[in-house]
């Protein structure tokens, strides 16, 4: 499941998932990001994993086209979970230039945000 959160505003997008994401669910949360992409360019992102999450399989292909389409208009990406696994990947993702991707723990929940809404960095 995954859920958008209700601080989401203008080209800011929060989500919440957990468990099994359906293919429906990714295709709905990324024709949300295409539009917003149109609508102001670069978008920024937060994502709160409080447990593992993961998609449906049949969801890989919206995922990897998505990211393909659009990596670099993600302005600011930030996850946070305590999960070590997905902190191993942000260490991975973290070294693609001109990708502003960061990982947060779970504690620093409010940091992320503050973060992906802030004007200047």
């Amino acid at each position: 499941m995954i859920q958008k959160l209700d601080w989401s505003k203008g080209k800011v997008f929060a989500y919440e998932a957990r468990g099994k994401i359906s293919k429906e669910e990714n295709v709905q949360v990324f024709s949300e990001l295409r539009e917003a992409i149109k609508q102001y360019g670069k978008v920024r992102i937060f994502v709160l994993l409080p447990k593992l999450a993961w998609s449906d399989p049949r969801a890989i292909g919206v995922r990897f086209s998505f990211a393909k389409e659009h990596l670099f208009d993600i302005e600011r990406y930030a996850i946070v979970t305590d999960n070590p696994f997905i902190a191993w990947i942000s260490l991975l993702l973290s070294i693609i230039p001109g990708f502003n991707y960061r990982h947060y723990s779970i504690d620093d929940q409010l940091l992320a945000k503050t973060w992906v809404e802030a004007k200047h960095v």
